[in-house]
């Protein structure tokens, strides 16, 4: 850890979860975005999931696409933002 770049951290929020240093695991507009986006579009579904969200799912869940599994992710995220640091 101690050789990789300080600014690799920023790079990754600037490309994937600008909001991040603002919301508290969601990001509602991006959110809202994405469902508009794929009702008009059902053959390319876009995401809306923040980096907390990203985390929850990658060191606690499995992978797949269902309803149970984002909601267990959305209940992580909570218990994320509540006891880890964004910095």
């Amino acid at each position: 850890m101690d050789e990789i770049s300080p600014w690799m951290g920023l790079a990754v929020i600037a490309a994937e979860d600008q909001k991040f240093p603002d919301h508290w695991g969601f990001d509602v507009s991006a959110i809202e975005k994405a469902l508009a986006h794929n009702e008009r579009n059902e053959n390319r579904i876009r995401g809306a999931s923040t980096l907390s969200q990203q985390t929850a799912k990658n060191l606690f869940l499995w992978d797949g696409r269902s309803w149970v599994r984002k909601g267990l992710e959305a209940g992580l995220t909570l218990g994320i933002e509540t006891v880890w640091s964004k910095k």
